[in-house]
């Protein structure tokens, strides 16, 4: 089985993103994985052009069975699990590279389901009293045009069954100073039990 980890690099107004931290903890202090399960890791950089070149480029190590795509959330207070990409994006505001998208981000769906496992992933991080919360609303900036890019087929070859998007909030000691919700134990802690649920029902879909 193989499953792929993105986060995101630094964008305007955020100079360091808790889910390149992420990425980068688990490169160094990788989490538990079950036997037979091969984890790739990616920090993308956050420009609309770089989405599709990135998740093309990263098939190099897939096919995926199943991926999960982290993204920083200044309005998130736990994870947030988004259920919905829209097929939209704000015009004005810019990305890494000082570009800007189109209103509509491709021709086709208004918006397209997440293909994550929502309920066990809730439940698991309830269990743990894990703060998490699920939303239809992924904002219209670079996270939500990832999840859409991701979870639409819009990238040749890449399909993981299991795909979908997290908001994080800001983390202690992964964020700025003052931006500060969840400490690095429980973030580290709640990636990784998402992590397991995402592996979990991967396999409970193998015949």
């Amino acid at each position: 089985m193989r499953v792929l980890v993105t986060g995101f690099g630094p964008f305007p107004g955020v100079p360091e993103n808790p889910t390149a931290g992420l990425v980068a903890h688990w490169r160094t202090t990788p989490p538990r994985l079950p036997p037979g399960v091969h984890l790739t890791l990616a920090t993308i950089e956050t420009a609309y052009s770089a989405l599709s070149p990135a998740l093309q480029a990263l098939e190099a190590d897939g096919p995926f069975d199943a991926a999960i795509h982290f993204g920083v959330s200044g309005r998130a207070l736990g994870f947030t699990i988004e259920r919905r990409a829209r097929n939209s994006s704000l015009a004005d505001r810019p990305d890494a590279r000082g570009v800007c998208p189109p209103p509509v981000l491709k021709r086709g769906a208004p918006d397209v389901p997440t293909r994550l496992p929502v309920s066990r992933i809730v439940s698991a991080l309830r269990r743990h009293d894990v703060p998490v919360e699920v939303s239809d609303d992924a904002g219209g900036y670079l996270c939500n045009a990832l999840f859409f890019t991701a979870v639409s087929g819009l990238v040749p070859g890449y399909a993981p069954p299991i795909v979908g998007f997290v908001h994080v909030p800001p983390v202690t000691g992964l964020s700025g100073p003052d931006d500060e919700i969840m400490s690095k134990p429980v973030f580290f802690r709640g990636a990784e039990l998402i992590l397991a649920e995402v592996i979990n029902a991967s396999r409970s879909a193998r015949p």
